[in-house]
């Protein structure tokens, strides 16, 4: 028996740490209030979000978010990159798994919309 849980509930549990791990800062919070740090790192993973669900369109603004609330760009790419794969994976799943959907629509929500339109 393997060690690691399969794929499809590896990527799920995964980003469900992502999604727990979440501060409560709201993006729109004043800069410096205290909260820029958690600003960045929310926009961060909203900017993997959108580049991980084939938008980088949106994924752009959030970026930008992100290095103005004090993340530099080289921390968000990271990011991204190393959240892409288990986004696409989330994305390909989402249509077979209800837990994988439900995943996906929260952090869409969070991410100021849906991501259905692909």
């Amino acid at each position: 028996m393997p060690c690691f849980p399969p794929r499809p509930l590896f990527a799920a549990a995964l980003l469900a740490a992502l999604l727990a791990a979440l501060p409560s800062a709201p993006l729109d919070a004043a800069p410096g209030d205290g909260t820029d740090p958690a600003r960045a790192r929310v926009a961060a993973q909203c900017a993997a979000f959108w580049a991980g669900a084939g938008h980088p369109d949106r994924a752009a603004p959030f970026r930008a978010l992100s290095e103005a609330a004090g993340d530099d760009r080289a921390f968000t790419e990271r990011f991204i990159a190393r959240t892409r794969p288990a986004m696409e994976r989330l994305s390909a799943e989402r249509a077979t798994s209800p837990r994988a959907a439900a995943l996906w629509a929260r952090h869409a929500a969070l991410c100021g919309g849906a991501a259905d339109e692909e």
